[in-house]
């Protein structure tokens, strides 16, 4: 294991636009520092730093050049402020310092180098790895020998389907041998496949065209519902939903996302962020340990299947033909116009043909000038309608 540096750096930049901090050069800087004891244990001024031996801290002040041709709002001082020292002090710090700089009258702050994030975060990253693998693999394993080999497109829905198509081609070496979409979806999407999707599907559009084909009895009212509850009730219940595993998944989701953008980063994050993913694989190995004491009724897989809708690929030829039949039958409305949302849902859809393979479609046959979207001025709608109709 390669042991951490003796030195890790944090450098500030700090602007001063109208001349309302008195300090005037780098020396009359460390001597204002120097006054603040609440930042030292010890310290001595040497040149344009302060240095504290026993904090083991050391402050670096340097005055930027700025153009003396400005008018009284632009810029009238610039100071880099570079804070040299061991992780242990530099840590805490780095925020009395942020706090006192910005008693001063400094306009902004900016930090401009923070070795002390950039290791916690290079040390947090391999177990937000661990957790995310874990879950990928319990859900795969769950569903898979659950519901079979379409759990996929049973679980997934219309949205979730539509990015990892989009991001097919961001993988193609393992992608060739394997069945990759859920490696394809993002870390809080994969979350939602335990606590905010549904088998069987959950969008808009998706319950929108089940209400549309339910039949009107009671029964068909009881298995519509059941089939729309998310999968945190219908699976997860009792390993993940009273566990609470949402909001500590949720949680780890923002630490990770301030991984990913390079964000600043405290010990006190870092110790947040390792007790969450504790908690979360205590979770998912319990749940992994049991996946073979769960089974699925026959009833209960074929209510499964049942309340996921099988949609058609539309062809070229249908499509312009259907398109057609609307603007003809358009004309003779009041409106004279084909909403674009609706063709898509309430016509096309309502005739079993795929929402996504539809917009990709009439996506391809704009791109070829054979049709067009526009949008229609109406009354009804400030902003107006999205309108399709052939390329004239």
């Amino acid at each position: 294991m390669k042991s951490k540096p003796e030195k890790y750096y944090f450098e500030i930049l700090v602007t001063d636009i109208n001349g309302k901090v008195v300090i005037e050069n780098p020396i009359a800087f460390c001597h204002n520092l120097l006054s603040n004891n609440k930042l030292w244990i010890e310290p001595k001024i040497e040149g344009a730093a302060v240095v504290d031996v026993k904090k083991e801290i050391k402050i670096f002040i340097k005055k930027l050049d700025v153009s003396e041709d400005r008018s009284a709002t632009e810029l009238r001082q610039v100071f880099i402020i570079t804070v040299s020292g061991k992780f242990s002090q530099l840590e805490s710090f780095r925020i009395p310092l942020l706090k006192y700089l910005k008693s001063l009258g400094f306009d902004s702050l900016y930090v401009l180098e923070d070795d002390i994030s950039l290791s916690i975060a290079k040390g947090l990253y391999p177990h937000i790895y661990k957790v995310e693998s874990f879950l990928r693999k319990y859900l795969i394993k769950f569903f898979v020998t659950k519901l079979g080999p379409e759990w996929w497109k049973l679980t997934a829905g219309a949205e979730m389907q539509k990015k990892t198509n989009l991001r097919k081609n961001n993988e193609t070496i393992f992608s060739e041998y394997i069945d990759n979409e859920v490696y394809l979806i993002d870390f809080g999407e994969l979350g939602k496949l335990i606590h905010s999707q549904s088998t069987g599907n959950l969008s808009r559009e998706d319950i929108i065209n089940k209400v549309v084909k339910l039949e009107e009895t009671v029964e068909s009212l009881k298995n519509f519902k059941r089939g729309i509850q998310t999968n945190y009730n219908k699976f997860f219940k009792a390993k993940f939903k009273e566990n609470n595993f949402q909001n500590k998944w949720e949680e780890l989701e923002k630490i990770r996302h301030k991984i990913a953008h390079n964000n600043l980063f405290t010990l006190e994050e870092q110790n947040k962020c390792i007790e969450l993913v504790k908690d979360l694989i205590l979770i998912m190995k319990e749940a992994n340990d049991e996946i073979d004491k769960i089974s699925f009724s026959y009833g209960d897989k074929q209510h499964i299947m049942s309340s996921f809708l099988s949609f058609e690929k539309i062809t070229r030829d249908i499509l312009v033909n259907e398109l057609d039949i609307s603007i003809n039958w358009a004309k003779k409305s009041a409106d004279c116009f084909v909403g674009l949302q609706n063709f898509i849902i309430n016509i096309l859809g309502n005739k079993g043909y795929d929402f996504q393979e539809t917009r990709d479609l009439i996506k391809k046959l704009e791109n070829e000038d054979i049709i067009e979207i526009y949008t229609y001025d109406s009354d009804k709608n400030e902003h107006g309608v999205a309108a399709i109709r052939f390329k004239k």
